[in-house]
């Protein structure tokens, strides 16, 4: 990625007006099969924009979600590349930890490296915590993109989803 694409990027705090990019990229990521069909029109994925709709309400007015969903923009002209989404979970022992829920870039910026810078950036800024994700068994892709990033691979089911987790340091 050439360093000016970097330098025009910024991420920010998701408001009510990305919500129609949001699902749309959750429905292009269900189909893909990135993400479970909860994430698409058909498996239901109006409970999950009520949901976010309720993080970013509760977001805005200052209340604690445990939920960190920003939106990759570019700085000269607004658009939206992507999107990372974390949650605070317990992990195996009770203890709180970060899991990814879902990161994505549009169609138009994949293969640029926008998604491996985010997903870096983000692991770099909170190595003090332990993080973990869950992989689809057609999210290859994340998975070694987080293999490569100290997470290792703790379960993967019948369906061939995986369970990572990266200590913190």
């Amino acid at each position: 990625m050439e360093s000016s694409d970097v330098s025009d990027l910024y991420s920010r705090v998701i408001t009510p007006q990305d919500m129609p990019f949001i699902m749309d990229e959750f429905e292009d990521g269900a189909r893909m099969g990135a993400f479970s069909k909860e994430f698409s029109k058909t498996g239901g994925n109006k409970i999950v924009e009520k949901q976010l709709r309720e993080v970013i309400r509760k977001g805005e007015a200052g209340q604690y979600t445990g939920h960190f969903f920003y939106i990759l923009t570019r700085h000269s002209n607004k658009q939206k590349i992507g999107y990372i989404w974390l949650t605070t979970v317990s992990d195996m022992n009770g203890q709180p930890c970060l899991e990814i829920r879902a990161i994505g870039i549009t169609k138009a910026f994949r293969g640029k490296g926008y998604a491996s810078t985010l997903l870096s950036d983000w692991i770099e800024n909170n190595s003090h915590h332990p993080m973990r994700s869950k992989c689809l068994a057609k999210s290859k892709q994340m998975t070694n993109m987080l293999l490569r990033r100290g997470f290792s691979i703790l379960e993967t089911t019948p369906s061939g989803s995986v369970l990572l987790f990266k200590p913190s340091k």
